[in-house]
């Protein structure tokens, strides 16, 4: 289904405090260069302290948008974003949206670990001047300005942290993109996307049945990197003849260098790689070290992968349901995963709130179940039907969100609905096998 959305106008306002809350305080000039493809932004001097604040004669309801803005995906995340604004611009189209209220996006860069992460100066588990967790963002933001909801976080990790310190102020969060299975047992978390178990085993089944009866791992030392293998490892029918972390300062070349002449002592045909697209680096080297078949996981999918990848080669690449960016903005025909997962993500909450006519998170957490599962009046996303979905809730009637992603929230808050498209790789394209359901 296609969504044309044109980006002509202002997104977000950046909320200020009077509280001293630097990860907080943001210029329109700073937010410019973290979204190049945003057009317009307005700074706002508010300080919001309840959900029946006032912004002239409209209600305002505050939504933080967190992610990795600046690092390790965001060249997903940018397009991420545009979706969650668009989710905005359809639910408000008719001012329906309890009752003509305005939202307010608060975004908060918070990285995949550290919050205004730098790679030279990562160092795990020590704080730096100027450096925060996810965690402490969030608590800063939280203790200043009231915050109804969160979309995101963008990476497992930071996920984690961010639910983690929400819990304490009852708010739910609604994650597109954060896939560790260990996220399944956190309360407060609702994912529109499937968990690394879900890919990791589809990978592993598609990888022996294509005859790639022996491999050798390596993951990226995280939340992330450590799921999905063992999701994949757990329902592989082979060899695994070799297994290493890569350690977290990744971004030295050297060290996963080191790592691969390491591991490939015992190298086969297939090596099974679960990174991010910014670590393409390490599949130039890899095929430079002589590995020609890879398997690849959803962080490394996308359109960019070819920017950093020098060299050829085969193998497979699994990923969520990946829609062209074409089928969401204009003259834009970048492959990017996670956008459809974004636009639901934010729906999903706003429609909570609408079903119970409140955007306080301890009365409209219950609802966000009732808008998407069924049964119900299905719901696409669509102006037209999202319309008539603020109509059906008014009037006390249930709906199914169905969305872009098939939204049906299983009792730990994961979507039991997926759909993982499974992708052949050659001569640098990405070429669709089968869609798993």
């Amino acid at each position: 289904m296609l969504l044309t959305i044109t980006l002509v106008m202002c997104m977000f306002q950046i909320v200020t405090s009077q509280h001293s809350a630097p990860e907080l305080i943001t210029t329109c000039a700073q937010v410019k260069s973290d979204y190049i493809h945003d057009e317009c932004c307005v700074d706002a001097s508010k300080h919001l302290t309840s959900p029946y604040v006032k912004q002239g004669s409209q209600f305002v309801v505050n939504v933080a948008v967190m992610a990795d803005y600046r690092w390790l995906i965001n060249s997903v995340t940018i397009y991420m974003r545009h979706l969650v604004d668009a989710a905005v611009l359809d639910i408000t189209s008719n001012n329906k949206f309890l009752n003509g209220a305005y939202i307010n996006l608060i975004t908060q860069n918070t990285g995949c670990g550290w919050g205004n992460y730098v790679p030279d100066l990562y160092s795990a588990g020590v704080s730096q001047p100027g450096r925060k967790w996810p965690s402490e963002i969030t608590k800063d933001m939280l203790d200043n300005v009231y915050v109804s909801g969160i979309v995101g976080g963008s990476c497992s990790g930071s996920t984690k942290d961010i639910a983690n310190t929400a819990a304490n102020y009852s708010i739910p969060v609604i994650s597109p993109s954060a896939t560790s299975t260990t996220l399944s047992s956190v309360a407060n978390v609702y994912r529109t996307c499937p968990s690394d178990k879900v890919l990791g085993t589809i990978l592993a089944k598609q990888a022996f049945e294509q005859g790639k009866t022996s491999v050798s791992i390596a993951y990226i030392d995280s939340e992330y990197g450590e799921s999905i293998t063992n999701g994949f490892v757990s329902s592989y029918q082979g060899t695994v003849r070799n297994m290493v972390a890569i350690p977290k300062n990744w971004t030295d070349i050297k060290v996963y260098t080191d790592v691969l002449k390491s591991n490939c002592s015992l190298c086969t045909e297939t090596y099974v790689l679960f990174a991010f697209v910014e670590d393409a680096s390490f599949i130039t080297e890899s095929i430079a070290n002589g590995v020609t078949d890879f398997v690849l996981g959803d962080g490394m999918y996308g359109s960019d992968l070819w920017t950093y990848v020098e060299g050829n080669f085969t193998g497979i690449i699994g990923t969520p349901l990946v829609n062209s960016s074409s089928d969401f903005k204009e003259n834009d025909s970048t492959l990017v995963p996670y956008q459809a997962e974004s636009y639901d993500a934010t729906m999903v909450m706003l429609l909570a709130m609408h079903s119970a006519n409140s955007s306080d998170p301890s009365v409209y957490a219950s609802h966000i179940r009732r808008v998407s599962n069924a049964p119900g009046v299905e719901i696409h996303p669509t102006v037209s039907s999202i319309d008539h979905a603020l109509d059906l809730l008014s009037s006390g009637k249930d709906i199914d969100y169905v969305g872009f992603s098939d939204v049906e929230f299983d009792e730990h808050g994961d979507d039991s609905h997926f759909k993982i498209q499974l992708y052949n790789i050659a001569d640098r394209t990405f070429v669709l096998d089968k869609i798993v359901v």
